[in-house]
């Protein structure tokens, strides 16, 4: 998604779920106001307890990644 704060830019849903359990703001972490989340830019950790996002900003030549502790891969229910 392209936002800016304090739109989110990642929504955790769980299984058969209509709304989320959890979204993310990338401007906090990363200290912009806007960016943009990269297209398949986010993966979880092996053990499912963290989640990682690459995100570009305005005027940047370079990508950042933003790790999200405590995410929890989504379960069902």
């Amino acid at each position: 998604m392209n936002s800016t704060e304090p739109e989110p830019d990642i929504l955790l849903y769980r299984l058969g779920a209509a709304s989320p359990y959890r979204t993310v703001s990338l401007a906090p972490a990363t200290g912009y106001n806007n960016g943009v989340l990269r297209p398949r830019g986010v993966a979880w950790s092996p053990d499912g307890t963290r989640l990682f996002a690459i995100s570009e900003h305005n005027d940047e030549d370079h990508l950042r990644l933003v790790v999200i502790p405590s995410a929890h891969k989504p379960v069902s229910g």
